[in-house]
């Protein structure tokens, strides 16, 4: 990518055309990915490649977008972060929401060359104290 702000878009993009090569070339060979699902952590471009053709797989059949909220992105130099909240959609064939779901990110991105990539991901949602479950809204 281009500027660390390009992430957010081009991530969407990816997701919506169900293209693992452009959403997998996002991230740094050595990817820290703090996930909510299934892995506590993932490292390197191996382990994060193979959670996105496994996601990618699991929705085949559906239409997945996400739209990306309150975003701030902050840089200098060759290093920049940026977080927000993000809400993921699945639709049905007749385009009706499937499910949904909000959460915050924070992305670290580094620049190599003329490329930023993003070298650590964090996903997160306020855990409810009386119940110990996830506040996904």
């Amino acid at each position: 990518m281009n500027r660390p702000e390009d992430f957010f878009s081009l991530y969407k993009d990816a997701l919506l055309r169900k293209d693992g090569a452009q959403m997998k070339g996002l991230y740094h060979e050595d990817i820290t990915m703090f996930d909510l699902w299934d892995d506590f952590s993932l490292r390197g471009e191996s382990a994060v490649g193979a959670m996105i053709d496994g996601w990618f797989d699991s929705i085949a059949d559906e239409r997945v977008d996400v739209d990306f909220s309150d975003l701030q992105v902050i840089g200098d130099g060759d290093a920049a972060f940026g977080n927000g909240y993000t809400e993921f959609k699945a639709y049905d064939g007749e385009g009706q929401v499937l499910r949904r779901m909000r959460e915050r990110i924070t992305v670290c991105l580094i620049r190599e060359g003329e490329r930023w990539y993003v070298v650590n991901q964090h996903t997160s949602v306020p855990i409810k104290l009386e119940t110990g479950k996830g506040i996904f809204r």
